[in-house]
């Protein structure tokens, strides 16, 4: 029997790659619908809209939002009643990954199979809204990266947040190899005014270069 591991790699790399290339995004929180709309053909359209359309509800199978195909065009269904806007941002940006990833939408997928996708869409969403290289860094900038840090900065939910901080703190010296080095410095230039603003660092001249040194030794132990 085929053992069905989530690719985390992909999805990391999938996420990256959209912060990198995406035209408009330079902060955060991510405008999600932009976001998606942007690379992708996606539709919207919200439970209520649905119901009132006479799509049957019960087939959703998820109380937040759902991605559906249906002769290669791709909606996403959502509920706009979720109680906070941060969680609604995640299960967007967690449907979209099923897209970008290229997942089965099949109703008749492995249970080993649909836990997999589930896992790498989780990745990937919590990727794109809170990049790891960038939380890196602001840690290694002398901030205490904490739930509501990540709350109030990055537009998320309480147990988002803490699940990537469960996962950061788990793979503070994961590998990387150099095509994921050359994304996270790809990133971190193309946010350093996010970084200087919610650091509290103004611009890259409030560091000296044996603060730098420092920093770079620091990062090497990532690798």
């Amino acid at each position: 029997m085929m053992i069905c591991k989530p690719n985390f790699q992909k999805a990391q790399s999938a996420a990256e790659e959209i912060l990198v290339s995406a035209d408009w995004i330079n902060s955060f929180p991510i405008k999600t619908k932009k976001l998606i709309r942007e690379f992708s053909d996606i539709s919207f359209c919200t439970y209520n809209e649905a119901k009132i359309k006479g799509v049957d509800m019960e087939c959703f199978g998820s109380n937040d939002a759902l991605l559906f195909e249906s002769n290669g065009r791709y909606i996403i269904f959502y509920n706009e009643k979720v109680a906070s806007k941060a969680r609604l941002r995640f299960s967007l940006i967690h449907e979209f990954g099923h897209y970008y990833l290229e997942h089965k939408l099949d109703n008749d997928i492995s249970k080993e199979l649909y836990d997999k996708q589930e896992i790498e869409a989780n990745f990937f969403a919590a990727e794109l809204l809170m990049p790891s290289c960038l939380i890196r860094e602001l840690s290694h900038r002398g901030i205490n990266i904490n739930r509501q840090y990540l709350i109030e900065n990055f537009g998320v939910s309480n147990e988002a947040a803490g699940k990537r901080i469960e996962y950061l703190n788990k793979t503070s010296l994961i590998n990387f190899n150099d095509d994921s080095q050359n994304l996270h410095d790809l990133i971190l230039c193309k946010f350093s005014d996010f970084l200087c603003y919610t650091s509290g660092w103004q611009n890259s001249f409030d560091y000296d270069y044996d603060d730098e040194e420092f920093m770079q030794h620091e990062r090497d132990q990532w690798r």
